[in-house]
Parts: structure tokens; sequence; C-alpha cells
């Protein structure tokens, strides 16, 4: 909620709305119990902020003529080839005419105009023939280009060095998140329990696994809870493993399978958060949109292995999305930590 909010002061400043600003900072400082500057300071940072984002905004306005501008000149260094062959066709059509003109005095003129005429439509199907064959080379270099510049937007994240490996790590997590929750959330059939209780007391924990995510990302931060809940989640899966191995009691395999799953519902909850923390802004959506990808992928992976793992070996399915989780409790000690940060604007090259 306060995250939310505090997110609109800057569409606001940009839109010269001081004031409505100014109002959201007060509340944000009042929950946070924070105190803030006087008025006048930050009304006059406001104004500078305003000032900023507006010439930033010419000089892309100043920029894009200059692109477009380039890419003309490419066109028409594009077209030079073009018109000269089809001066060259026509060149060729002209001394062909002159010369079939000289023919017309050795021989009839009937047959010599028939021959010019037919010559000329040759002529005329070659050059039209070869406008198009230029025209669909066009179509096709336009094509690849789009669609290199497709490519290129949607890699910029593994293509920046500085952002390759948390990418990496991210969506990794998201993967691996997606894929044990569903994974735990469907296991019921393994477990050999009603399903139907399962699925509802499931949910049921779900609500105190959101409620304890508040304080432990405040206390412990983003990247230590995180490696935390992923660990959590592999220990008590390993543990459901080791007692179906053992055929223990029935009741202890549920709760400790319960227990899981309030420890990767709150880090499915917890690396959204994270996750746009680490990215600046320009790349943010682009991050979140692809890492959100991959963790359908996951979601996706998850029955199929409850279902034909689970015929092969029961407890297959517990040992593989354990290894998953403590793969990603382990990657997620890479990431840079960012409680008491700000978040970033510039993408860094």
């Amino acid at each position: 909620m306060v995250a939310a909010r505090v997110g609109g002061p800057r569409w606001l400043i940009t839109q010269a709305r001081f004031q409505e600003a100014l109002k959201v900072l007060k509340w944000a400082a009042k929950v946070n119990r924070n105190t803030l500057p006087s008025d006048e300071v930050i009304l006059d940072a406001m104004t500078y902020i305003e000032k900023q984002t507006l010439l930033e905004r010419s000089k892309e306005e100043m920029e894009a003529p200059k692109e477009i501008s380039c890419l003309r000149s490419e066109e028409e260094k594009e077209e030079e080839p073009k018109e000269r062959s089809c001066q060259r066709s026509e060149e060729e059509g002209e001394l062909k005419e002159t010369s079939y003109q000289r023919s017309e005095e050795e021989e009839p003129k009937e047959r010599s105009c028939q021959k010019i005429e037919d010559e000329g439509d040759e002529l005329k199907e070659r050059s039209c023939q070869r406008c198009e064959e230029l025209n669909e080379e066009e179509r096709k270099e336009s094509c690849e280009s789009w669609a290199m510049k497709v490519v290129r937007h949607f890699s910029i994240l593994l293509l920046n060095p500085h952002l390759r490996l948390r990418t990496l790590v991210i969506f990794f997590g998201f993967f691996s998140a997606s894929m044990v929750y569903y994974g735990v959330s469907l296991s019921a059939t393994n477990l050999g329990t009603d399903p139907h209780l399962y699925v509802f007391l499931g949910g049921l924990l779900e609500v105190p696994s959101y409620l304890l995510l508040w304080p432990i990302m405040v206390f412990v931060g983003r990247r230590r809870s995180l490696a935390l809940l992923f660990f959590t989640c592999a220990v008590c899966i390993f543990s459901v493993m080791a007692l179906m191995l053992i055929q223990l009691n029935e009741l202890v395999v549920v709760v400790l399978s319960l227990a899981g799953k309030v420890a990767i519902t709150a880090a499915c909850q917890l690396i959204w958060a994270y996750t746009s923390e680490l990215y600046p802004t320009k790349v943010r959506s682009l991050a979140l949109g692809e890492a959100n990808f991959l963790a359908r992928l996951g979601s996706l992976c998850s029955p199929y292995i409850n279902d034909l793992l689970g015929e092969v070996v029961v407890w297959g399915p517990s040992a593989l999305f354990g290894l998953v989780s403590l793969v990603a409790a382990a990657l997620a000690l890479i990431l840079p930590e960012t409680r008491h940060s700000d978040l970033q604007e510039a993408l860094k090259h």
C-alpha cells in the first residue's frame, strides 16, 4: 500500500502537480515515521526535477530528426544503384531502338517496327521484373532489421554486462519459485492425503505467509530473506521425501509439506518486489515481464512432474522440488542487497 502510493509523486512532479505530490510525500513520511524538509525546499526540488525532465525530452526530440535524416541518407544510398540500373536499361533500350532504326533502311518497315515493339516490350518486362526483385529485397531487409531491433530490445538484459548475472539469477528464481509453488500445491496425490483438505489448508496458510513476509523484508533484508525462504522450503521438502522413504506418519508429512508451501508462497511474493528494486526504471517492466514468462513455464512443468515422475517414484517430485529450491537459495546470495537504497534511474552500459 505504501509502495503503491509513494510511486505516484514521480508522475505528479513530471505533470507539474506539485501540491498533490507534496501531500503524498507527507503521507508517506508520516507512515514511515520520517521527517521531511520544509515545503519550500521540496517545491524547489520538484521544479528542478521538472526542468531536468523537460531538458531530457527536448534532447530526445532533437536527436530524433537526426536519426531520421541518417536513415533517409542510407535509403538514398541504397536507391542510387537501383536508379543507375534502371537508367542503364533505358539506355540499352534506346541503343537498340537506334540500331533497329538503322536497320529500317535495309529491311521492310513493317518487320522492323514489329521487332522494335517486341524488343521494347521485352526490355520493359525485364526492367519491371528487376524493380520487383529490388523491392522484394528491400522488404526482406526491412523485415530483418525490424526483427533484429526486436531481438536486441528483448535481449538487452542479457547483453548488458552490469545486468547479465542478476538477470540469469532472477530468471531462475522466478522459474523455480513458480514450479515449486504449484508442485507443492498439487502434491496431495503423491502424499496419499485428501486433496480437498490439503488444498483448503494450503490456501488458508497463505495468509500468515503474506503477513510474515513484511517484517522479514524490513528487518532481515531482501537478499537474505529470499535465500532463507528458498532454503526453508528445500529443508521441508527434503524432510517430506525422507519421511516418505521410511513411511512414517501421514500427518507429519502433510504438516511439513504445508510448511514448505508457506515458505515458497512468501518467496513468490518477495521475488516480485525484489526484482522491481534491482532494475532501473528503463528496463524494470521488461525484466518483470520476461521473468514472469519463465515463471509461467515453471508452473506448466509442475503438474507433469507430479503426475509422470510421481508414478515412477513416489518421492521423486519432492526430491526435484527440494533440489531446485536449494539451488535457488544459493544463487539468491549472489544478488545485491537493495534495502535502504534508492531506486535506479539510469541504465549503466
